[in-house]
């Protein structure tokens, strides 16, 4: 996957007749979708593992047969799309195999660990439905070697758009490397738009034909052909237009920089010492303003310490008492080894960071040589988790070590602190090192 991949999913539309089916793939390569995604199961045993007899005769009306499976494999071969089916029972791996490149497990059957493991045996890439997860189960399931992409999913068929919650793509705790994404059950033509813009590097979107029995139950969330069309191509254009992340004067600026009024001159990174805007894939742009914290600020700080998520990945958990922290802080605050900060937002306070001086040594060829480096480490306010603050502060606090002639910066984190690590990882941190349950990450600044 390079760009936003995009699974036009057809499902059951095709009512039990394969001309229907070919007719789904060539709408689906048609609107501009990356894959066409099938379903193959067997409705007694699907209806059995889901303890749903009721839903039998539905699942009986829209079993695909499988020797529908080479012949659809090949028609997506000829027009160039590619062809998913999701299995939804481990028997029926063995069969679908030979005629998909990768895996993808619905939202029902993600929670069965001996079904995902059955389908890493295989050693293709896997993508995951996390609907009706706890966090703890999506992360578990995220650091499987095989799963390339993990979606957020509403299981509610059509999801009311007051509970699509799309901005939950930047909550997945995801390692590095793995894909976020939505699938998608809203009916609403904007949703992959809105996924794109939330950080969504694939997207999930049902599809029908005109002609799709009024009754189909998958009619219900699906679009038809002129609405996948745009569906996708809104998703396309928001892909454009959210560009690289990377904040930097645009080739179109170059005719007005002549305009600018007392442009500050000298390094510009010195600016970026009270102010600093940055991006970070999944979430959104925020700006923070960082001012040196000061005796007033004690009680905020340790409300932040003591937060019960906070000691959680914190290397020092226990919590800390109103005079003990009192102390520290005095102390940090003449310190000539710390810089302490805090993180502002419109003029509220939202974060804290710390900068603890230290010098790395090596051997040289006559004598030990030495690196003036510094120690980052960062907190949310718990309120305003989620939205984009820890990578603005990790960019802000990076920027202030270069003004401060540091020539290296590290951070010591937690192994299941995937928020801090995901910030530190896109600010250019990479990790060297992992003991004892802490990932020791370093970065070359200049």
């Amino acid at each position: 996957m390079s760009r936003v991949f995009c699974i036009a999913e057809a499902a059951s539309s095709h009512d039990g007749d394969i001309a229907k089916a070919y007719r789904l793939i060539e709408v689906a390569k048609a609107a501009g979708a990356d894959a066409v995604k099938f379903q193959t199961f067997k409705a007694e045993t699907l209806a059995a593992q889901r303890h749903a007899p009721d839903h039998l005769p539905i699942y009986q009306r829209y079993e695909m047969p499988l020797h529908w499976l080479p012949n659809l494999a090949e028609a997506c071969d000829a027009v160039g799309i590619e062809f998913m089916t999701t299995v939804y029972h481990e028997d029926y791996l063995p069969l679908v195999d030979p005629y998909v490149r990768r895996w993808k497990v619905s939202s029902f059957e993600a929670q069965d660990r001996a079904f995902l493991q059955a389908h890493v045996s295989y050693g293709k890439p896997m993508i995951v439905s996390t609907g009706m997860m706890p966090r703890e189960r999506i992360r578990a399931i995220a650091l499987c070697p095989v799963v390339e992409a993990v979606l957020h999913c509403t299981s509610s068929y059509p999801t009311p758009l007051d509970q699509a919650s799309i901005a939950a793509i930047r909550d997945l705790p995801l390692p590095v490397g793995v894909r976020r994404g939505h699938s998608d059950h809203s009916r609403c033509e904007l949703a992959g738009a809105f996924a794109v813009a939330a950080g969504a590097q694939a997207v999930e979107v049902h599809f029908c034909l005109p002609e799709t029995e009024a009754d189909n139950p998958d009619r219900v969330v699906s679009h038809e052909p002129e609405a996948l069309k745009r569906y996708i191509d809104h998703l396309r254009l928001a892909e454009t237009m959210m560009g690289t992340g990377e904040k930097r004067p645009m080739a179109c600026e170059e005719e007005m920089s002549k305009f600018v009024v007392n442009a500050l001159s000298g390094d510009p990174r010195q600016d970026q010492r009270y102010q600093t805007v940055a991006f970070s894939s999944g979430r959104r742009v925020t700006a923070l303003r960082l001012r040196p914290a000061t005796l007033d600020d004690a009680k905020t700080l340790l409300d932040w310490r003591n937060d019960l998520e906070t000691r959680a990945q914190s290397l020092r958990s226990d919590a800390v008492t109103p005079d003990e922290h009192a102390l520290w802080l005095a102390a940090a605050l003449v310190d000539p080894d710390l810089r302490l900060y805090v993180a502002e937002c419109e003029g509220e306070p939202v974060g804290t960071g710390r900068l603890d001086f230290l010098a790395l040594f090596k051997a040289g060829t006559e004598r030990l040589e030495r690196t003036p480096a510094a120690r980052l480490s960062i907190t949310i306010a718990p309120a305003r988790r989620g939205v984009g603050h820890g990578s603005t502060l990790v960019h802000a606090l990076v920027a202030e070590a270069i003004a401060l002639n540091r020539a290296v910066a590290t951070a010591l984190i937690k192994a299941t602190n995937a928020r801090s690590l995901s910030a530190f990882v896109g600010a250019g941190f990479v990790p060297d090192l992992v003991a004892y349950g802490v990932v020791h990450l370093t970065r070359r600044l200049g």
